[in-house]
């Protein structure tokens, strides 16, 4: 089997890190090794088997204290070397997961650790970043495929029967044959053996849940619970059925599919996507985890009078494949348009109250893009602005309503949407369509979706632009994507939009606007990522509110990885704030500005540098880069707090760390630091890293520009420009765009640069005569 991928947290990256640079002997084993062989399972708890010998342990207790300080006192107690059990005997780490330390596990002897080692699996876990992808990488040992399923089996888990058939279903997978611990290979018969031997082991029944899923319909498991079909949105050629409670108010509406690959039904919850699954996902929610009451229910279903009737009468359903399987974004769009009323802009009163020009409304970039939905009383007819929010595919999965001191959202989790404004194309040819209208071949413009079969094209010059109506068909092959210069991301479709009015496009620069409606999420990163990732050559415009929320999202939004970064050169920031329960707000007599609320903002930083340039000035240029942030901090600290004691008014680093990359092609510092909620120390810290980052990549590949705490966010400054755009010399007035280049094509100038150099002073040299 090739080498597991498995997914940590960062803390237990570094546990696992200072276990390894100890030496400690351990193998992983439990959830954490079945995560690794079933990504599709929640990160939990590590679940380490640590040998139990006197050195081995004193081992791990450095580990431990290397970790943790001199200070700390935990530590493995001496009974694991005399009376190993096997219960955990310590949980290390300070987040939702954590590393759980076990002396011996089911199913094995602790003095056959030494033997179990030596046939272990190697293992790599990762940091699992917001962008999608996989960071930190540390190396472990966990228990081979054989002896994971034995372990499984001699557990005592309330979740055996699923753990064994995740291995099973992997084995099948990857034709891989289970073996005996005696070598000998593992029957069908063996299986069913294990499932039927003992209807209760450890107080705890174990069953055939594929032979369940099998033999009980998902539908008929919802109507036991009260849920009830929707038959006006669940239509017979469908691909999918719609459930709701009944109850009045009640969010949940389960979409039900038949997929292929699994033989099985699976649902998900429209209004919460992390709740999906099979039979066993929907009733351990409705029965809290008990399986014992799980069963018991199952077995009620299926031994009722009439069960194998109620089964055929259950309408049949066309079977998709497991790829499409939670994927239909198109079905949550129909059901956005049939409950709001999703309609063209034509209000457009509020917007305009708020200073926004219908000229910037209805540009090529926002058309199409911005909608009006309808609310009936039956008495009064509301009418909303909204600003519809799209996944991947293009499809609507949520939306920012806004009126006059009124902002929602439709039910359900947002997900990766986002709200943004149209994508450039480019006319591949001369196109001509009825009623003599043209597109010259090379025309440039905006496509947005006008319905299912149509787009319109918009092109021109601002306040001038031209209309053109053709089939999606027509346009998937007359036109190719081009890239933009710049890449707006923002907190509201308003702070973007009223972004343009106040700075608009210079001559032939392309922009496109992105918003989040809040708070970034995760999936929404990494689709912004992959925005970034289509365009190589934009500048990052990060345009957020001038609040500390708005300071500590643009510091995130410096980690995203450029394509045109050296990533030898990356500094990754990751900003948290950490509030106390007694919240309050206090305000120094020096500024306004300075708004301190009582908290605390703790900073995840990576730096890395490449080796080429020799190791001990990488780590000196790192460490001195977090040198100066701190002092810096500090200096700041020292003017407004005379107890520089107090932990909430003192910058305070830890857990420094430098390593290399696997590859042995550039160093990496992490460090964690601590520092008071303070509008001026994130702005610091915001400026300090993007001059950084700036400087190291030789390019400006992102462009902050910040409302101070007073001018709030965008729009309050177009309001108190009373909608006029701003002049050259404010401090939100975009430069024009750079050139930005590809890392190697600056090295390579840059190589040549010094070529020329030397080479000129070789010839200067010739021509001069010492005395």
């Amino acid at each position: 089997m090739q080498d597991v991928k498995n997914r940590a947290s960062r803390e237990q990256l570094a546990i696992l890190r200072h276990l390894n640079k100890e030496a400690v002997r351990y193998i992983a084993f439990g959830d954490f090794a079945l995560n690794g062989i079933d990504n599709s399972r929640t990160i939990g708890n590590v679940q380490l088997w640590i040998e139990p010998t006197p050195d081995n342990v004193e081992r791990c207790n450095k580990a431990i204290k290397n970790m943790y300080g001199a200070r700390s006192i935990t530590q493995l107690p001496p009974s694991v070397v005399t009376n190993p059990e096997a219960k955990r005997i310590l949980t290390l780490g300070s987040g939702e997961v954590r590393v759980a330390v076990y002396p011996a596990i089911s199913g094995f002897h602790p003095a056959e650790f030494k033997e179990v080692y030596q046939r272990s699996e190697k293992g790599r876990a990762y940091l699992p970043s917001q962008t999608g992808k996989l960071d930190g990488s540390v190396g472990y040992k966990q228990l081979n495929l054989n002896d994971l399923y034995h372990n499984v089996r001699e557990s005592k888990s309330v979740h055996k029967a699923w753990n064994l058939e995740t291995i099973e279903r992997f084995a099948v997978k990857n034709d891989l044959t289970l073996k005996k611990l005696d070598g000998s290979e593992i029957t069908a018969q063996d299986k069913v053996a294990i499932s039927s031997q003992t209807q209760r082991k450890g107080g705890r029944m174990t069953r055939d849940l594929s032979q369940i899923k099998q033999d009980l319909d998902l539908e008929i498991v919802l109507q036991h619970y009260g849920y009830q079909l929707d038959k006006k949105k669940s239509r017979p050629n469908d691909a999918w059925r719609l459930y709701e409670t009944g109850i009045k108010g009640d969010k949940q509406r389960l979409a039900v599919a038949a997929v292929k690959d699994y033989g099985t039904k699976f649902f998900v919850d429209l209004n919460d996507p992390q709740f999906k699954g099979d039979i066993f996902k929907f009733m351990e929610r409705m029965e809290h985890g008990n399986y014992r009451h799980i069963f018991q229910t199952i077995d009620s279903i299926m031994m009722q009078d009439g069960f194998a009737e109620k089964k055929r009468m259950v309408e049949p359903m066309i079977e998709v494949p497991a790829n499409y399987f939670l994927k239909d974004t198109l079905l949550r769009e129909q059901d956005l348009y049939s409950k709001y009323q999703i309609a063209p802009l034509t209000d457009t009163e509020y917007l305009e109250g708020r200073t926004i020009t219908k000229e910037v409304l209805f540009s090529k970039e926002f058309e199409g893009r911005i909608k009006n939905v309808a609310f009936d009383t039956g008495v009064i007819r509301h009418v909303n602005t909204a600003f519809p929010m799209y996944v991947r595919d293009g499809n609507i999965a949520s939306m920012d309503i806004r009126n006059l001191a009124y902002k929602a959202f439709p039910e359900g989790e947002r997900g990766e949407a986002l709200w943004h404004s149209n994508r450039f194309f480019e006319a591949k040819e001369l196109l001509k369509f009825d009623k003599g209208q043209e597109i010259p071949q090379g025309t440039i413009g905006t496509i947005y979706r006008q319905d299912t079969k149509n787009v319109v094209f918009l092109y021109g010059e601002l306040g001038e632009e031209k209309h053109v109506i053709l089939p999606i068909e027509q346009a998937k092959t007359g036109f190719y994507e081009v890239p933009v210069q710049r890449i707006v991301i923002s907190e509201s479709a308003i702070d973007a939009i009223s972004l343009k009015q106040l700075n608009p496009e210079q001559a032939d620069e392309r922009r496109f606007y992105v918003a989040t409606g809040g708070q970034p999420g995760g999936k929404q990163v990494a689709f912004l990522q992959e925005i970034l990732n289509r365009n190589p050559q934009a500048q990052l415009v990060i345009a957020q509110d001038g609040d500390n929320a708005g300071l500590r999202f643009a510091v995130n939004y410096l980690a995203l990885d450029h394509p045109s970064e050296n990533p030898e050169m990356k500094i990754k920031p990751y900003l948290t704030y950490s509030s106390p329960t007694n919240q309050q707000t206090k305000k120094t007599e020096e500024n306004t500005e300075n708004q301190e609320s009582v908290g605390t903002n703790r900073l995840n930083l990576e730096l890395r540098y490449p080796l080429a340039l020799g190791a001990r000035k990488a780590q000196e240029l790192n460490e001195g880069f977090i040198k100066d942030l701190v002092e810096d901090m500090n200096l700041f600290v020292k003017r407004y707090s005379t107890d520089l004691n107090d932990k909430e008014k003192k910058i305070n680093e830890f857990q420094r760390e430098t390593m290399l990359d696997e590859n042995m092609k550039y160093m990496i510092t992490r460090t964690i630091i601590h520092f008071p909620n303070d509008t001026k120390l994130l702005t610091k810290a915001l400026n300090r890293i993007s001059d950084e980052i700036e400087k190291r990549q030789e390019q400006k590949l992102f462009q902050i520009v910040r409302p101070t705490r007073q001018q709030k966010d965008l729009n309050d400054v177009l309001r108190e420009r009373n909608g006029q755009a701003l002049p050259p010399s404010h401090n939100l007035k975009l430069p024009a765009p750079p050139t930005i280049k590809p890392y190697q094509e600056i090295q390579k100038s840059k190589q040549e640069e010094i070529k020329n150099a030397e080479s000129q002073g070789f010839g200067q040299g010739k021509n001069k005569i010492g005395f």
